[in-house]
């Protein structure tokens, strides 16, 4: 009964941590595409 709980806990912990993890890899891949998006537009303006 005692390792049901603690395992419990112990997933609660880590969606919390994945929650972080998805947000910092959403925000490094929007930027990545909004650099990506800019240079591309760039080209295409000095051509």
């Amino acid at each position: 009964m005692g390792t049901i709980t603690r395992n419990k806990g112990k997933r609660l912990h880590n969606r919390q941590e994945v929650d972080k993890l998805n947000r910092k890899a959403l925000y490094i891949g929007g930027l990545a595409a909004g650099s990506i998006l800019a240079l591309i537009v760039f080209s295409f303006l000095s051509s």
